[in-house]
């Protein structure tokens, strides 16, 4: 009986074996059929090359046509920002009672899938909107219409239909979006281009008048459209000119100067420009004028305006914003022969006072030029105001009054500018002041020296002395008053303020200092006659947040106004 059993038992042990072995290789081959398919798939889904999608969407297209007298044989493609919406454009030939025309189809396709049906025309813009929604544009070359579509990829299936046209997509038809003042040679330029001198557009003569009009090289557009926007060249002897001319059958409706040069007398204007994207246009204007031109130095000054234009469909252009800067070129001149010599330098002559007069320096070259640099420096070893009618002094500057250090040869006739001119008494006439040291604080104190119109002579006023954190002793005209400031502290400030009577004395004395850090600046006051204080405030402007990054130019500023408001006598 248990022999029996047994055998039973034994028999079951191999069938288990054998239906396990069995089980395995049905999974094996299940797995391995699962694997061929993952990588049919993949295959099916390779990611094709921009002329493999061309070349797929053109075998299609063809195999799709009705007529053997038409083909497809060219075509490109345009994307979204995004990349997942795309357009092939097609490019196919038709003969027709002999003739071969030519004609365009788009085909949209989202995520490698395509959209519907070929449609009339080429696309040329895709822009992606919020979600997954796109718009985009096509447009008939031969009708020159331009139509726009909207595309909702979020729904299922995709759905593209037509829709008002939005966007300025002419920004995309544009061939240029820089514009430079590149014509180095005008003459010729001009005279290789005479059979494209224009010579009976009377709206373009009569709007500028005394110019010769020349078509531009390139349209203004990759494609004819029905925008009348066309750029013309405008040509005279010291001028040329690249403009976009907007303009209807009869009328100009605006014109933009896209890049050009003009002739100056001593220098030039240049304009260049930019289509930033399609509602910012940036014009830059740079004019250079040689303004120096003696022996020691050439300079020229450079003022550059950048403007910006927001501009519509139409091509009609509305100021935004402009904004100047202005700086120098210097070319300093070395003369080897005046190494280790003491040379004179003058300015041009100015008026000061009812009289012309001039600067004349005592200087030699420092040890620190670099004449192949162009940075050429000197030590200024004296320095006097001249009478320009008779070369006689007027003025002595005080070896205080100036620079112990060498500094660049352009500073020389700058000081012209630079000089510290003005009326700190009040009587009309300019007077100097002149940096005489620096207090314990390392504040740079100021002799002024008041011009006397008896004798002609500026005499030092030692009551009017004081520190300055700025160029100069500030005059505040309206207040009869000179402001003094220094700093006392990390980020405390003091401010003197000497009114002055009409005869030019010190009739009141007014202090301002700040006490306290960032969130908890404090200013206090006092008014003072006499030595005796009439005034004190402390915490005079409890509510007021201020600017900690712009806090000295901004305390000035304040007690400026403050004392231009509330002097008995402004």
């Amino acid at each position: 009986m248990n022999n029996r059993y047994s055998v039973i038992a034994i028999i079951l042990f191999v069938f288990t074996i054998f239906s396990c072995k069995d089980d395995q290789k049905k999974t094996e081959e299940e797995l391995a059929r699962k694997r061929d398919s993952l990588q049919n798939t993949q295959i099916t889904k390779k990611i094709l090359s921009d002329p493999e999608l061309v070349q797929q969407t053109i075998r299609n297209a063809n195999k799709k046509l009705k007529s053997g007298d038409s083909i497809y044989f060219q075509g490109s493609i345009i994307r979204s920002s995004d990349s997942l919406m795309l357009a092939v454009n097609l490019e196919g030939k038709a003969a027709l009672q002999g003739k071969v025309s030519t004609f365009d189809k788009t085909l949209f396709r989202y995520d490698d899938h395509s959209l519907g049906a070929l449609i009339d025309g080429k696309a040329f813009r895709i822009d992606e909107k919020s979600g997954k929604n796109y718009f985009a544009y096509t447009i008939d070359e031969k009708t020159h219409n331009i139509n726009s579509y909207v595309i909702d990829a979020a729904e299922n299936p995709v759905s593209i239909s037509p829709t008002d046209k939005a966007g300025n997509y002419f920004y995309d038809l544009l061939t240029e979006r820089k514009f430079y003042d590149n014509i180095t040679d005008k003459d010729r330029f001009f005279k290789i281009r005479k059979s494209r001198r224009i010579l009976n557009d009377s709206t373009l003569i009569i709007t500028n008048p005394g110019a010769n009009i020349y078509t531009a090289d390139k349209p203004f557009l990759t494609m004819d459209t029905n925008l009348s926007a066309t750029p013309y060249y405008f040509v005279t002897d010291s001028t040329w000119y690249k403009k976009l001319i907007i303009k209807g059958k009869d009328s100009l409706f605006g014109q933009m100067i896209l890049s050009g040069r003009k002739k100056l007398p001593k220098g030039f204007t240049s304009y260049s420009s930019e289509f930033k994207n399609d509602s910012i246009f940036v014009q830059h204007v740079l004019t250079e004028k040689l303004t120096t031109d003696n022996k020691h130095l050439v300079e020229y000054t450079v003022d550059s305006v950048v403007n910006t234009f927001l501009y519509d469909r139409q091509f009609q252009f509305i100021s935004k914003s402009s904004v100047p800067h202005r700086f120098k070129r210097s070319y300093p001149q070395y003369y080897r022969e005046l190494k280790d010599t003491v040379f004179q330098m003058k300015t041009d002559s100015f008026a000061v006072n009812g009289r012309k007069a001039y600067w004349k320096f005592d200087v030699q070259y420092s040890r620190t030029s670099r004449p192949s640099d162009f940075e050429v420096n000197v030590l200024v070893r004296q320095k006097l105001l001249m009478d320009a009618s008779n070369d006689r002094v007027i003025f002595r500057v005080p070896r205080s009054g100036q620079s112990q250090s060498p500094v660049p040869i352009s500073t020389i006739s700058d000081s012209i500018a630079n000089e510290s001119f003005a009326d700190l008494n009040f009587d009309g006439l300019q007077d100097l002041s002149f940096k005489s040291g620096t207090d314990n604080n390392g504040n740079s104190r100021f002799t002024p020296y008041l011009y006397n119109p008896a004798n002609g002579l500026f005499t030092r006023n030692a009551g009017l002395e004081g520190t300055s954190l700025f160029k100069n002793l500030i005059p505040i005209e309206k207040a009869r008053a000179i402001l003094y400031s220094s700093k006392t502290g990390d980020q405390s400030f003091s401010a003197i303020v000497l009114n002055l009577n009409t005869t030019g004395e010190i009739a009141s004395k007014q202090i301002f200092w700040t006490s306290g850090k960032e969130e908890n600046i404090q200013i206090h006051y006092q008014r003072m006659k006499d030595n005796m204080v009439l005034v004190k405030k402390d915490d005079l402007l409890p509510e007021k947040e201020w600017y900690i990054p712009n806090f000295k130019n901004d305390f000035y500023e304040w007690v400026i106004q403050y004392i231009t408001e509330t002097t008995p006598n402004s």
